[in-house]
């Protein structure tokens, strides 16, 4: 009897894993260190009143950079540029430049504080997306503003 008790204790105790397997939701999927911080940053933009724009977070871990991106309206943008050699001007790079200070100056800070890592701005991309269009207008790369190409 005891033999059979253990067998259907396997039995039940297997059922799970194998209907797991099956289930794409409940694959395991190991968490990054970067992927905790972008989620960190997410939520600390979200609470933040300043921060009113539309922006999405996330981690590339091949390229091990956290990428902000910003969603930001038309007023943001007038007279941003009026040639592609011309320097990125007026709200976007205002915004931009916001965005890059609240990074350095509150997260970068306070990650270092709550888990003793070291972030610098080089471990971030920021990018200025037009809303309307989806069209990039400016980021903020490897400490450089950047205008697309």
């Amino acid at each position: 009897m005891k033999i059979f008790y253990v067998s259907m204790l396997m039995l039940i105790s297997f059922l799970p894993i194998q209907a797991q397997e099956t289930n794409p939701l409940s694959k395991p999927y190991n968490i990054t260190t970067g992927d905790w911080f972008s989620y960190r940053l997410s939520e600390m933009i979200r609470i933040n009143p300043d921060l009113s724009a539309l922006t999405l977070v996330s981690y590339d871990k091949e390229q091990d950079l956290i990428i902000v991106t910003i969603y930001g309206g038309r007023n943001a943008i007038e007279g941003i540029r009026s040639s592609r050699n011309q320097k990125a001007e007026g709200g976007a790079k205002e915004s931009l430049l916001k965005w890059c200070e609240y990074i350095e100056s509150i997260y970068i800070t306070r990650i270092e504080k709550d888990y003793e890592v070291k972030l610098k701005a080089e471990d971030f991309i920021v990018i200025y997306i037009y809303q309307k269009t989806g069209k990039e207008i400016i980021r903020m790369e490897k400490g450089q503003l950047v205008l697309p190409k």
